[in-house]
């Protein structure tokens, strides 16, 4: 398999990724025009891959804020 084809095989839809997320496509829309999820357009589709719906993942994690916590 070439590097094209694994990468293709990567790329997932805006309705794939809302699933996988538990949200609205339209929020998935909304992150990438506002930049902070990205994507490439297929045609007139968009289409995200892995790699940047890990990152995306990632950088979103939320950190334990221990100084809230009371003991």
């Amino acid at each position: 398999m070439t590097t094209f084809e694994s990468g293709i095989r990567s790329l997932y839809s805006v309705r794939e990724v809302a699933d996988r997320l538990g949200v609205h496509p339209e929020t998935i829309r909304r992150l990438i025009h506002d930049g902070r999820l990205d994507a490439v357009r297929v045609g007139r589709v968009l289409r995200v891959d892995a790699d940047s719906l890990e990152g995306f993942l990632a950088r979103m994690r939320v950190k334990p804020d221990f100084r809230r916590v009371k003991s």
